[in-house]
C-alpha cells in the first residue's frame, strides 16, 4: 500500500490546488491600480497623515515631559529617540505579522497599542514609565501601522505601485501640518493629562 496524498486526505489534489491558487492571483490581478484599490490609497493617505502628525508631535512633547516631570534634557530626549529608533528596527515585525495574520491585523495592532500609550502616558507619575508608556508603546506602534501601510499598497497597486507611495506619504506632511498645531493647542489649553487622552 502507497502512503496517502495529503491533498487527497483535504478532498484537494494537487491540481485543484494550483487552479485555486490561479484564481485567487487573476482576481488580484483583476482589482490592482483600479477601483477598490483607490479607496486604499486615499485610507493609507489619511493614516500617514495620521501616524506622521503624531510622530512629528515629539518636539512638543519634549519641552511638556520636560516642565511636567522636571527631567533634564539628556534624559527627555532619550524618550523620543528610543521611540523613532524602534521604529525603524522593529519594521520587520509588521512584514512577520502580515505574513502569520494579515495587514488589518498588523494595523489594528498598531493602533490599539499607540492609543493605549497615550493614555497610560497622562497618567505616568515619573519620566521613567514614559520609557515604556511613551517610547517603547509609540515606537512599535509606528513600525506596525506604517510599515502596514507600504505592504497594503503593494497588494493593491502595480503598475502605479511609484505614484501612490508618493501620493500616500504625501499625508505625513499633511498631518504634521495639522496635528501638531492641534496638540499644542490642547496642552494650552488644557491640563497635560486632559490635552493627552483625546489625541
Amino acid at each position: 500500500m502507497g502512503e496517502a496524498n495529503p491533498n487527497h486526505a483535504n478532498g484537494m489534489d494537487s491540481k485543484h490546488k494550483i487552479f485555486i491558487e490561479d484564481n485567487e492571483d487573476d482576481r488580484w490581478n483583476e482589482i490592482k491600480d483600479r477601483g477598490y484599490a483607490w479607496v486604499i490609497a486615499f485610507a493609507s493617505f489619511f493614516a500617514f497623515a495620521l501616524c506622521g502628525g503624531f510622530a512629528g508631535c515629539d518636539g512638543i512633547y519634549y519641552v511638556m515631559f520636560m516642565a511636567r516631570y522636571k527631567s533634564s534634557a539628556r534624559l527627555t530626549a532619550w524618550l523620543g529617540a528610543i521611540a523613532s529608533t524602534l521604529h525603524a528596527f522593529c519594521a520587520p515585525l509588521a512584514t512577520m505579522l502580515r505574513n502569520r495574520f494579515s495587514v488589518r491585523t498588523a494595523v489594528i495592532l498598531g493602533v490599539s497599542l499607540s492609543s493605549l500609550g497615550y493614555i497610560f502616558t497622562s497618567f505616568a507619575t515619573n519620566i521613567y514609565w514614559l520609557f515604556i508608556t511613551y517610547s517603547i508603546c509609540q515606537g512599535l506602534a509606528r513600525a506596525l501601522t506604517m510599515t502596514s501601510l507600504f505592504l497594503c499598497l503593494s497588494m493593491y497597486f502595480d503598475k502605479r505601485y511609484g505614484q501612490i507611495i508618493a501620493f500616500a506619504t504625501c499625508g505625513t506632511d499633511l498631518g504634521t501640518l495639522c496635528i501638531l498645531p492641534l496638540t499644542q493647542w490642547l496642552m494650552d489649553t488644557y491640563d497635560f493629562e486632559v490635552g493627552k487622552i483625546p489625541i
